[in-house]
């Protein structure tokens, strides 16, 4: 059973490593805010070296409240960013889960 989750997280890990070197409309990326916040951003528009993500509206202060966000409305004001930027974020896990 713990193997089971180890293999499974191996493989989100690699999932997520391609998403973020591919995103896709209707990404959402588990972010963590400069205030020390949690939100979501969702992809609206992929071009070839930057984003445009929507954010949710609101925020949680633990990351164990995030699953409250799936059911939130997002700003319909987009939001542009670089691929670098994406790729950065995720890196120093601002962006700490991605869900396709």
């Amino acid at each position: 059973m713990i193997a089971f989750a180890s293999y499974s997280a191996d493989v989100n890990k690699d999932n997520e490593r391609e998403y973020v070197a591919a995103p896709l409309v209707g990404d959402v990326y588990s972010v963590k805010l400069e205030d020390g916040q949690y939100s979501l951003m969702k992809v609206a528009q992929v071009s070839p070296d930057s984003v445009l993500v929507n954010l949710n509206t609101f925020t949680v202060d633990k990351m164990d409240g995030m699953y409250k966000l799936k059911s939130k409305e997002y700003d319909t004001l987009g939001y542009p960013i670089s691929r670098d930027q994406i790729k950065s974020m995720y890196e120093k896990k601002d962006i700490f889960g991605i869900d396709r």
